[in-house]
C-alpha cells in the first residue's frame, strides 16, 4: 500500500551489512610518553625469589604508593609452591574471593596488555578491575593475555574459583602499555559454553571450543577476539556469573558481539527466560553499537544417524525470531555443521568429535581438529555478512526484481505495491532512492512523491 508516511523499514534499506568498521584499524603502539616505561611490568609471585628479568613479589609485600604495587590484603594471600621451574616454581595463592582481595599495581593511563600465568591449580579465572577477564585456566602454568584500559591509575588483579575447593593462584604477571589514551582495539566478544570455551593444556583429541581458533580478521579489518565461554554455563548464567560485564563496559561501536549459548539452558532454564535473556544482552549491545551475531549451535555427532533429519536443537527457534525482531544476523551452524558431517561420513566425522578422559566417544564437544572446523565455518558465516553498504544514486532511476518469478515490482492504480511483466512504455516499475538518513533510504515511484510502506510493519503484509 502506497502512503505519504515517510517509514523507516528493514524494506527500504539497501544495507548488505555493518560499514561502521570502515576506517578502523589496529591500534599503533608508536610515540609512547616517557612515563609510558615506567608501565611497563614483569612480576613472579611467590617467597622464593625472582625469575631474571621479573621483579619478585612474594605474599607478604602489602601494597604502597611508594613502591606502587602489593597486595592490598596480606592476610588472605599465601606463598604456595607450582612445582614448575622459573616462574612456575611459585605462586601466590588468593585464600579469599572478596572483591577488596587483589593485587594492586599503579599505572598511568592507557591501553594495557596484561599476560597471566597461573600456578598449579586445577581451574582458575581471573579477574581484572573487578571483573571476570579471562575464564577457566586450567592446569599448571595455563597462560592468558587480554588488551584492557586503565583509566583510574591502579590496575587490580585477583584469582578467583573456576571450580569450587580447588586452588587458585598466581605465578606471574606481566604488563606492557599499548597506548596512553586507553582506547581500545576493534574486539570480537564471544559468549558461549563449553563447545566454545577455552582450553589449556590438553590434547588435541580432548575438549576444545571454536571460540578459541576464531580468527580476528573479517571482512579485511583485523580484530582481537575476547572469549568469554565457559563450560557448562547457560544464557542467564553467563548474565549473573559477570562474564557480560566487561563486554558491555568496552564493547563499542566496531565491535562484534557473537551469541553461541543454549545447549545447557534445558537443563539450568527454560525458553521462555533464554528468549528474554539472550534479547536483552542484544538490545544492549546494539546500545554500545556493536553488531550482533545469533548462532543456532551445532548438534550432536549421532544426529547424523537420525532419519528423518533434525532441523535444529538447542532453542534455534527462538533465535531466529529474535534476529527477525532485532535486525541481528543469525548463522545457522547447525545446519552447516550437520551438511559438513553428511559429506564426510559418520566415520570421518570421528576425528572432529573429542575423546573422553576414560577413552568413549564425545558425542557432543569438538576435538582441536573440530573446533578449528567449526571456527572455519564461523568466519566464512560471518564474513558472509560483513558487506559493504550499497549506497544508491539519487540522481538514477531503478528497477527491482524479484529472482524467484522473474517480475518486477510495480504501482497499480490503486497506489498498491504489485509484480508484474516489465512494459517498455510505462513507468509504473521505475522507482527513485531518496536518502531518508545514513545509510537508510526512501523507496518512491519515478513518477509520484509518495514512499514505499509496508502496512504494519509487518513482513506479512509486504
Amino acid at each position: 500500500m502506497m502512503k505519504s508516511r515517510k517509514i523507516l523499514s528493514a524494506l527500504t534499506s539497501l544495507t548488505l551489512s555493518v560499514s561502521a568498521f570502515a576506517g578502523t584499524g589496529a591500534l599503533s603502539s608508536s610515540g609512547l610518553s616517557a612515563q609510558a616505561a615506567s608501565a611497563n611490568w614483569k612480576f613472579d609471585f611467590g617467597g622464593s625469589g625472582a625469575a631474571y628479568g621479573y621483579t619478585g613479589v612474594s605474599a607478604s609485600d602489602g601494597y604502597n604508593s611508594s613502591r606502587g604495587y602489593g597486595f592490598a590484603q596480606t592476610w588472605s594471600v599465601s606463598n604456595v609452591s607450582a612445582g614448575g621451574s622459573g616462574v612456575l616454581a611459585d605462586a601466590v595463592k588468593f585464600n579469599d574471593y572478596g572483591s577488596g582481595n587483589t593485587f594492586n599495581v599503579d599505572l598511568p593511563k592507557g591501553l594495557y596488555e596484561v599476560k597471566v600465568t597461573v600456578g598449579n591449580a586445577p581451574r582458575t579465572t581471573i579477574k581484572l578491575e573487578g571483573m571476570v577477564q579471562m575464564m577457566n585456566l586450567t592446569g599448571l602454568g595455563a597462560v592468558e593475555t587480554v588488551k584492557i584500559p586503565v583509566t583510574d591509575g591502579q590496575l587490580n588483579i585477583q584469582a578467583v574459583e573456576g571450580m569450587s575447593g580447588r586452588e587458585q593462584s598466581i605465578s606471574a604477571v606481566e604488563i606492557t602499555q599499548l597506548n596512553d589514551t586507553g582506547t581500545m582495539p576493534p574486539t570480537v566478544w564471544i559468549c558461549g559454553d563449553s563447545t566454545v570455551a577455552n582450553y589449556y593444556n590438553c590434547a588435541d583429541s580432548s575438549q576444545h571450543g571454536w571460540g578459541q581458533f576464531f580468527s580476528g580478521n573479517i571482512g579485511g579489518s583485523s580484530y582481537d577476539v575476547r572469549n568469554m565461554a565457559t563450560s557448562g554455563q547457560y544464557a542467564k548464567g553467563f548474565v549473573d556469573a559477570g562474564q557480560f560485564a566487561p563486554i558491555e563496559t568496552y564493547g563499542k561501536s566496531g565491535d562484534y558481539y557473537i551469541i553461541s549459548i543454549g545447549i545447557n539452558d534445558s537443563n539450568y532454564s527454560n525458553q521462555s527466560e533464554y528468549y528474554s535473556t539472550v534479547t536483552d544482552m542484544v538490545k544492549r549491545a546494539k546500545a554500545k553499537g556493536m553488531t550482533v551475531v545469533l548462532v543456532k549451535q551445532q548438534g550432536r555427532r549421532g544426529d547424523l544417524t537420525r532419519s528423518p533429519r533434525l532441523t535444529g536443537r538447542w532453542y534455534g527457534s527462538s533465535l531466529d525470531q529474535i534476529g527477525s525482531e532485532q535486525n541481528v544476523q543469525v548463522v545457522d551452524l547447525f545446519t552447516r555443521w550437520q551438511n559438513f558431517g553428511l559429506s564426510v561420513g559418520y566415520d570421518g566425522m570421528a576425528s572432529y568429535y573429542a575423546t573422553k578422559s576414560d577413552g568413549s566417544e564425545d558425542d557432543l564437544h569438538q576435538s582441536k581438529k573440530g573446533a578449528q572446523k567449526i571456527a572455519e565455518i564461523m568466519l566464512e558465516e560471518i564474513q558472509s555478512g560483513a558487506q559493504m553498504y550499497i549506497h544508491p544514486d539519487e540522481n538514477a532511476y531503478y528497477t527491482f526484481t524479484n529472482l524467484n518469478s522473474a517480475l518486477y515490482m510495480e504501482t497499480n492504480s490503486d497506489g498498491n505495491v504489485v509484480q508484474g511483466e516489465k512494459q517498455s512504455s510505462d513507468g509504473q516499475h521505475i522507482w527513485r532512492c531518496v536518502q531518508a538518513t545514513g545509510d537508510y533510504y526512501y523507496i518512491k515511484p519515478a513518477d509520484s512523491d509518495l514512499c514505499l510502506y509496508v502496512d504494519g510493519g509487518s513482513k506479512d503484509n509486504g
